[in-house]
Order: structure tokens, then sequence, then C-alpha cells
């Protein structure tokens, strides 16, 4: 996710063939990024409030952020 946008704007410098093979990495890494963030920012958030021994507390929370 940090590379990303550096790829992003690396297309201005080069060719439209080139910066469209650029364009569509930067992309499938920012969506990868994504993907691996969700899951682990729900799991430690869990692990915290669990070690509080509030686990039950987990869903009416996420909800409300959501």
């Amino acid at each position: 996710m940090f590379t990303s946008p550096f790829l992003m704007i690396s297309t201005i410098s080069v060719s439209k063939s080139v910066g469209f093979i650029i364009l569509i990495t930067a992309f499938f890494m920012e969506g990868l990024g994504n993907a691996l963030l969700s899951g682990s920012d729900d799991a430690l958030f869990y692990e915290a409030i669990r070690f509080e021994g509030k686990e039950e507390l987990f869903g009416k929370i996420r909800g409300n952020s959501q």
C-alpha cells in the first residue's frame, strides 16, 4: 500500500503502454495490501479487547464503527 501511489505517479514519465502496465501493477498491489490489512486489524482489535475480558462487546463496537 505504501509503494502503489509512487508507482502511479511514476507513470507520468513513461510511455502510455508501459504506464498502463505500471498502473495495473500498482492497483493490484493496492488491492492485495487492502485485503491483507482488512483481516489483520480486526484480529488485533479482538485480541486487545479479549485481553481486557470484554470480547462480548466486539460485535457492538465493530458495528458502531462501521
